[in-house]
């Protein structure tokens, strides 16, 4: 594993645990049957559920944390042998011998105590976890009381407004001295990214004292904050490490580090330095050094707001807030993705603009013709909410007047009636020849999406049109040379690709 794993396992449960919040928030409530909704009866229910709401955060952040731990020990354990055997490996090109012999069968006391203290500091950030869930959801259930009573504001309005500093947050248990918080997914990468970095350079340093040498220098890298920026390149004397003394020319590691050199999540490592064989990188310029550093911070800052504003679009209730997060969305990956056109040396990952919560596909937001990309293989892995999901809404618009639909259709689409015409009779009338046998063709989930936005003429995509003109040439394809659908189909493919513009609309929008 990699502090990038790590990472991911905590996102991975970021975003079970917020979907779950959602999901309870959304409990005993029936959208599409809004006159039968009583505040007071789901508030109650709420309350009731409490219990159980926090054994299921307990169990997920156990889970979590458990499978973090395993990965954490394996990862340091390794990460220090792989070191050892790097450095004693540079030994040997510098004429100093082979020292691996040395530490067949031995462990450091002090990699040990490395890996203990890494595994204790995300233990305790457990039980951090487990109240910033619990306290989040309380603190909704009390806000949203006060703006539903207040009578200015919708239920959904009352409950999206309630919820958006919980969202919007993230999981951000982990709280500095200083008061700041932070998300525990990018704790846990950052301070495996910094165990390792003490580990390793316990590793080197345990092979130097095998040596008897104890002078160090730090890699060079063009893009280092502004601490790092006036001790890299420079030979230290390494007594932190390792076993070395002042001699009175090179400064020592111990000042540096005191001087905030090697600090949380640095990227600069400590190399053996042999006088007249090690060579030093050139120094980068410091304007330029500075103005990358400060180019990557800008990009941070632009992957949160790119963050936070997913998490509040992909909760939203009210549809209106929906499309409202939702531009902010749009708005903040188009200055990003402008951002690093202007940069070269920065790169994007897409890790970075995970929501952290990825949404739970309530229906009331996808019957206003909000573009629903909550639901996917990782939220719904085996298709049980979509398919749901697909069926009744096929339902609801077969319920639906036909010549509204198919003029709406019509218009979104930029079709001619009788092409609209087409499409319905295609996609909800005729019969066809099947896998599993004849019969109208199965409700799907992306489909339907692009139905709804089609038939109420709202928030149109380009992958919407281009399904309307596949499924009316798979038509005229079927009725002019009776070919059988599958065949159609794969004609049709070749000009009018549904599931390419899609999957295309999706990674650009950060659904996929």
């Amino acid at each position: 594993m990699t502090p990038e794993d790590i990472g991911d396992i905590f996102q991975e449960l970021e975003d079970a645990l917020f979907a779950m919040a959602i999901r309870n928030m959304d409990a005993h409530k029936n959208w599409e049957k809004a006159e039968g909704f009583k505040w007071t009866q789901w508030q109650a229910e709420q309350i009731a559920g409490l219990r159980e709401y926090r054994e299921k955060v307990n169990i997920l952040t156990n889970k979590g944390f458990d499978k973090a731990k395993k990965g954490i020990l394996q990862f340091l354990k390794e990460a220090y042998e792989g070191s050892i055997d790097d450095a004693a490996g540079m030994a040997v090109k510098a004429g100093k011998g082979d020292v691996r012999p040395a530490f067949f069968g031995v462990n450091s006391q002090k990699m040990d105590i490395l890996v203990e203290e890494a595994i204790k500091d995300i233990d305790t950030k457990r039980y951090a976890c487990i109240n910033r869930m619990n306290s989040g959801y309380t603190d909704f259930l009390r806000k949203a009381d006060i703006f539903a009573q207040s009578g200015s504001m919708t239920i959904p309005q009352a409950l999206d407004y309630a919820m958006k500093d919980f969202l919007s947050a993230g999981l951000n248990c982990v709280e500095y001295s200083n008061g700041n918080r932070v998300n525990i997914a990018s704790y846990a990468e950052m301070a495996l990214r910094t165990s390792s970095s003490e580990v390793t350079r316990q590793a080197n340093g345990d092979v130097r004292d095998v040596l008897g040498e104890h002078l160090v220098v730090s890699n060079v890298i063009g893009m280092t904050c502004p601490y790092c920026q006036r001790w890299q390149g420079k030979v230290l004397i390494d007594d932190v490490y390792s076993d070395g003394k002042p001699d009175g020319e090179h400064q020592l590691v111990s000042q540096a580090k005191a001087d905030h050199f090697l600090h949380p999540n640095c990227r600069h490592q400590l190399f053996m330095y042999i006088e007249g064989i090690t060579k030093v990188a050139d120094l980068p310029n410091d304007a330029e050094t500075k103005e990358r550093y400060r180019a990557e911070q800008k990009q941070r800052y632009q992957e949160r707001q790119i963050r936070k504003y997913k998490r509040l679009r992909d909760g939203a209730v009210d549809p209106a807030d929906w499309q409202k997060y939702d531009a902010r969305v749009k708005e903040w990956t188009a200055q990003h993705n402008e951002y690093l056109k202007e940069h070269q040396s920065l790169r994007k990952n897409p890790k970075r603009l995970a929501p952290g919560y990825t949404g739970n596909g309530k229906p009331v937001v996808i019957q206003h013709g909000a573009v629903s990309g909550a639901l996917n293989d990782k939220t719904d892995p085996f298709h049980r909410f979509r398919d749901k999901q697909a069926e009744n809404m096929y339902e609801e618009f077969k319920n639906r007047k036909k010549e509204g639909v198919i003029a709406n259709m019509a218009k979104s689409a930029n079709v001619d009636i009788d092409t609209a015409t087409k499409v319905y009779k295609h996609l909800f009338e005729d019969l066809h020849e099947l896998a599993d046998g004849v019969g109208t063709f199965p409700p799907d989930y992306d489909m339907a999406q692009s139905m709804q936005r089609l038939f109420s003429c709202t928030n149109v995509q380009e992958h919407d049109v281009i399904m309307v003109l596949h499924e009316a040439m798979e038509y005229d394809i079927m009725q002019s040379q009776g070919l059988p659908y599958d065949v159609a189909h794969e004609i049709t493919q070749k000009k009018y690709n549904y599931k390419e513009a899609l999957l295309k609309w999706k990674e650009e929008n950060g659904y996929a």
